[in-house]
This record gives C-alpha cells, sequence and structure tokens, in this order.
C-alpha cells in the first residue's frame, strides 16, 4: 500500500511540474518559421516571392514591419527582384510577414 502511495504521488507530482512548466521558444524555433528564397515582385504593400523550393508566395506587409537590407533599416520599395530574401511570417496569420530581411552585398543572413 505504501508503495503505491508513494508511485501516485511521484506520477502526480510530474503532472504538475509537466503541466506547470513554461513553454520555452528557442533561436532554433524562431529560425525554423523563417522562409528564404528571392523576390518575385512588390505592389503596394504585397510581396511575391519564390522560395528555396520553388514554391511561389505571396505575403501582406503591415505597418511596424522590420524591413531591412544588409541589417540596415529601408523601405519596402528598395527589394528588387531577383534578390535574396528572408521573411518571418506572423505565427497567428501566415499570410502576414512580421520581419523582411534581404540581402545585397552581404554574403549570408544575420544569426538571430
Amino acid at each position: 500500500m505504501r508503495n503505491r502511495l508513494s508511485d501516485l504521488f511521484l506520477g502526480a507530482f510530474a503532472v504538475v511540474l509537466f503541466v506547470g512548466s513554461p513553454i520555452r521558444v528557442t533561436a532554433d524555433d524562431v529560425k525554423s518559421e523563417r522562409i528564404e528564397g528571392k523576390v518575385t515582385s512588390i505592389r503596394d504593400n504585397t510581396l511575391v516571392m519564390t522560395s528555396r523550393d520553388g514554391k511561389e508566395i505571396r505575403y501582406t506587409v503591415v505597418a511596424n514591419v522590420k524591413i531591412t537590407i544588409d541589417s540596415k533599416d529601408v523601405a519596402l520599395e528598395s527589394f528588387k527582384p531577383g534578390m535574396r530574401i528572408r521573411v518571418t511570417p506572423d505565427r497567428s496569420d501566415r499570410e502576414k510577414v512580421i520581419r523582411v530581411e534581404g540581402l545585397r552585398f552581404n554574403k549570408d543572413f544575420d544569426r538571430p
């Protein structure tokens, strides 16, 4: 009987620890949400890109989005067709982006 009570207590304690633990988001989790490719076109607040695997993806770029080229803040219109790009889609609305990064002179994107 005593063994069963201790097993039950330990099991309940493990459940409390698991349920009560905060979910941690790591840099790898964020990085996995980023999509790299090339700019196809930009019109008004719509960005069309071709991903690395050849899929054409259309995004809406809303106000207050972080937009950079070679780590410098720029306007969306600074992007040109064929430019390497990395976008971070909004997790709640995958058709909108929260960050747009481009490369002109730099060899690779900055690490998060």
